[in-house]
């Protein structure tokens, strides 16, 4: 997906069919380099394999890992490709040109590039360990990701050094202004970190929220979604502690998070996001950006579609036409699955999540009811069958495109 004008596309011969890919390293690419030992060599083709199918632009026809490692024409060639492109991870690469495995040294050489872009942390922060430093990128990627699970853990000990963790991620975010250029999400988490502890813990005292309370934020949580909207991925989670009054009353509150730049950085999130038709996506965004609101809520609509689709079993098929569903019966079996195999309400934050992103999907694709009555908010039905008469607006592709990310975000969550 070509979020950034920097992020260049190739075609690569894989096993006999041809691909095309973005060519660049993100965050996450890296970290994976940077973990794997240097003398588990008979691993290092399948983490490049690993690297190469995330960049994959047509996301429904990725040949496997496995068939991807076994072609080591195809991985040298995306490795010579990918040094080529980036000056600092060439600059790595041809220090270490007395290697003549160019898996190794293509993994050397990330580690060194890595050492490199993080080195200054180690040097503005003595009293932090240099392995905690190097690392820096991936603990605040991680952490930021298990927030919901590890909060009343933490909570004494961050409460206790806000203005030292303040200071701290203030030194960061400038030392990590090399890898911003990699990826901005990197810098969205630096600069929001230590507010985000704080905001959560003051509003959420995870356990000993009283049951009241809880009922309170998920009935809160629900009616942001039923009004279309899904949290926006780098806003405070607080946003939805309150419930909005109405709808004109959320499309206020929540439109300081949508922004350009937010729009942007929501782009970007999608890179990271396992599941994405990167192809498609692409498309919607290019659509989004020169202001085709109508064909971006379609196209946004049938990759929502097409994900309910395939994430039905075979069990969810229809028993006389042996048929998937599609629309509000595939959300019907998919929300009754999840409800009977994941214990979510013992999981508070995923339980919010939960509520906000059901309420929501199921509001943007109610039943029609044959055509009676136009929706005040995008409707799935109206629009596809070329029923609504109201124009399409910018703020109704931005809700589908955040109901698209935290659709596919969630599923990935409760898989691992």
């Amino acid at each position: 997906m070509e979020i950034h004008n920097s992020h260049k596309h190739i075609t690569l011969a894989i096993n006999g069919a041809e691909y095309e890919l973005t060519l660049y390293l993100s965050v996450k690419d890296i970290m994976l380099l940077v973990e794997i030992d240097n003398e588990e060599l008979e691993k290092h083709p399948q983490v490049v394999a690993s690297i190469l199918s995330r960049h994959i632009l047509d996301n429904e026809s990725v040949p496997s890992e496995d068939i991807i490692a076994k072609d080591d024409a195809a991985l040298i060639t995306y490795i010579e490709e990918l040094v080529s492109e980036d000056s600092r991870l060439r600059s790595s690469y041809e220090k270490l040109s007395c290697e003549s495995n160019t898996y190794l040294r293509f993994i050397l050489a990330a580690k060194d590039m890595w050492n490199n872009m993080t080195r200054s942390v180690v040097s503005q922060l003595p009293q932090i360990t240099k392995p905690l430093a190097l690392d820096i990128g991936k603990t605040t990627l991680a952490v930021s990701s298990q927030i919901g699970n590890t909060l009343s853990s933490f909570e004494k000990l961050v409460k206790a050094n806000i203005p030292k963790i303040n200071t701290t991620f203030a030194i960061i975010q400038q030392a990590l202004e090399p890898i911003n250029r990699i990826s901005k999400i990197v810098g969205e988490l630096t600069a929001g970190f230590a507010t985000q502890l704080s905001s959560i813990y003051d509003q959420i005292k995870l356990p000993n929220i009283t049951e009241e309370r809880k009922e309170e934020l998920r009935s809160s949580f629900e009616t942001w979604g039923k009004f279309g909207w899904t949290l926006m991925p780098h806003a405070e989670i607080t946003v939805f502690n309150e419930a909005p009054s109405d709808i004109k009353d959320s499309n206020e509150r929540i439109k300081e998070w949508c922004t350009k730049a937010d729009m942007e950085t929501l782009f970007e999130g999608f890179l990271y996001v396992k599941g994405a038709n990167k192809r498609d996506l692409e498309e919607a965004i290019n659509l989004y950006r020169s202001r085709q609101y109508k064909s971006c809520a379609m196209l946004l609509f049938s990759l929502l579609d097409a994900k309910l689709i395939r994430m039905q079993r075979k069990e969810d098929r229809d028993p006389k036409s042996k048929r998937r569903s599609s629309g509000a019966s595939a959300i019907r079996k998919i929300k009754k699955r999840v409800e009977a195999e994941q214990d979510i309400n013992k999981k508070f934050f995923l339980l919010l999540s939960y509520t906000n992103l059901f309420a929501c999907i199921e509001t943007l694709f109610e039943d029609a009811k044959d055509f009676k009555k136009q929706p005040t908010l995008i409707n799935r039905n109206f629009l596809q069958h070329g029923m609504l008469t109201r124009k399409v607006k910018k703020r109704d592709c931005i809700q589908l495109f955040l109901l698209y990310y935290n659709f596919l975000e969630f599923f990935e969550i409760i898989s691992e």
